[in-house]
């Protein structure tokens, strides 16, 4: 557990990843005119064997800059909504390419540091840049532009690096997010929030980027709504931005179902709290969070049809050939499925819909529309709207699931749809309520739509089967489509009465708000 982090320089920045051509085009930017100073930064990153600082969220590098080398310290970042990272950091002179831990005379810099013996550190990788760097004058703010040219070095292994830095001097973030929106205007830019000490990690263990679950939001007890907004709104896109590594990647399914899942929750909190925000604010915005949805559509459903329908049936039967002619058909689905999603990710639609939403976020967007009686809300404590978005939610699932038992699979999708909607405002406003009914509602309500998932899993197997068998006449790929039908169709009995059940105990749970 680390400690708090002391008062310190905090740095500021956008971060934004590109290619050698972007890095071209965007030198001649008319945004980025102005003299540019040019330096080589050849960086060591050290930490223990074990990697005690890394886990402590806490980076340790010397720097070389042309004679002089600088020894930096910094904390993990805090948020990466629309690609803004914030932390503390320090530096020190010292005298050569190694760090000297006895030039920190803060005391706080050494908690966070924890029990470090010198003779422990070890250099794990390296960067080798090349860095072009202006100083502006934008929008009334002062904003240091760094175009980085070069690669990650970890023993043998080498990635490119080509980054875009914003970092904010003085001012507001308002003009850091314009420029960064101007810039990807000019040339597509991707948001990567990982660190340049992120990457290297990676890159030094031979891992590949990690899907982020979303993480939990701190909402103090008294609350107003305004800022209440700007925390949830910031957790989702926090957690859509972390993801895009994964995904590109696309080595583990995880990555691109929770860039999915953190799209519905942006939109669930966009339509939660639209009494608040105003429809005309979020219409624009809720399409193109479902066009980015749906084109990761394929690569999801490709994913959920391997692994969760197809690989239990070829576990079971080890020896039937035929599953491999299914698998091979899939597998070249995925791939279809995965490029897509690449595309759309590295699109400047998805840059902009990124930063802009941190704009929007950072500006308190939802303050700019014309006055009306609900825009008062905004300044009166969250847990009193909570109460009646929570309890709206509620009603909507109840109304749906009537004769739940009953329900033909259609009517059963628009409750698992309506449950979700539920379960994202209990996600949203579970913290303004701190008590066991909360966590026992919660748990009741997971396992239901858990069931209602797998439900919807099994029937859209029957159009995955479609799709990949696709009229053909290849008897091996028949067969296995039959098989897998049929292993389905029998599961679905046992699952449509363990659904039933589930109901029926979450239709008793008593709601954790105040009704």
């Amino acid at each position: 557990m680390t400690s708090a982090a002391p008062s310190a320089p905090v740095e500021i920045e956008l971060k934004l990843a590109t290619d050698a051509d972007g890095l071209a085009a965007l030198s001649d930017a008319p945004e980025l005119d102005g003299q540019s100073s040019v330096r080589r930064l050849d960086s060591t990153y050290f930490d223990t064997r074990d990697r005690r600082l890394t886990a402590r969220g806490i980076t340790l590098r010397v720097r070389k800059i042309g004679r002089r080398y600088v020894q930096t310290i910094k904390t993990a970042g805090k948020g990466s909504a629309g690609g803004l990272s914030t932390r503390s950091e320090w530096e020190w002179p010292v005298d050569g390419p190694k760090p000297d831990l006895s030039v920190i005379d803060d005391h706080s810099v050494i908690g966070l540091i924890g029990l470090v013996r010198p003779q422990e550190l070890q250099a794990v990788f390296g960067t080798r840049v090349r860095r072009a760097t202006r100083t502006l004058e934008f929008g009334g703010a002062r904003i240091e532009v760094a175009l980085d040219d070069g690669e990650v070095v970890a023993g043998r292994r080498r990635q490119p690096l080509h980054e875009v830095e914003l970092e904010l001097l003085a001012g507001d973030v308002d003009p850091l997010y314009e420029l960064a929106l101007a810039l990807n205007r000019r040339h597509t830019l991707s948001i990567d929030p990982r660190s340049k000490a992120a990457r290297g990690e990676a890159l030094a263990n031979g891992s590949a980027p990690q899907p982020k679950f979303q993480s939990s939001i701190d909402l103090p007890d008294d609350v107003t709504v305004d800022d209440g907004l700007a925390l949830i709104l910031g957790n989702c896109l926090t957690h859509w931005t972390e993801n895009l590594p994964a995904v590109r990647e696309g080595s583990d399914p995880e990555g691109i179902h929770q860039a999915r899942v953190a799209l519905r929750r942006l939109r669930s909190a966009l339509q939660l709290f639209r009494p608040v925000i105003g429809a005309a604010e979020i219409e624009p915005l809720k399409h193109r969070l479902r066009a980015l949805g749906n084109a990761m559509g394929p690569a999801r459903d490709a994913d959920v049809f391997i692994d969760e329908m197809l690989g239990p049936v070829a576990t079971a039967m080890p020896q039937e050939t035929s599953l491999a002619v299914l698998k091979q058909a899939a597998e070249a689905w995925r791939r279809e499925g995965y490029a897509e999603a690449r595309m759309a990710l590295d699109g400047p639609q998805a840059t902009e819909m990124a930063l802009s939403m941190g704009h929007w976020i950072a500006l308190r967007g939802w303050r700019q529309q014309p006055y009306s009686p609900t825009v008062e809300w905004l300044d009166r404590p969250m847990v009193d709207l909570a109460d009646q978005l929570l309890q709206r939610r509620l009603r909507a699932v109840l109304k749906r699931g009537r004769g739940f038992a009953n329900l033909p699979a259609d009517a059963r999708h628009e409750v698992r749809i309506a449950m979700k909607k539920l379960r994202y405002a209990v996600d949203f406003c579970a913290p303004l309520y701190p008590s066991p009914a909360t966590k026992l509602f919660f748990k009741h309500l997971k396992r239901l739509q858990s069931l209602l998932g797998h439900l919807q899993d099994q029937a859209m197997t029957e159009a995955a089967l479609g799709h990949l068998e696709g009229g053909g006449a290849d008897a091996k790929l028949q067969r296995a489509v039959g098989l897998v039908a049929g292993w389905h169709a029998h599961a679905m009995v046992d699952l449509s009465t363990r659904t039933n059940a589930e109901w029926a105990a979450f239709k008793s749970a008593k709601p954790f708000w105040h009704v």
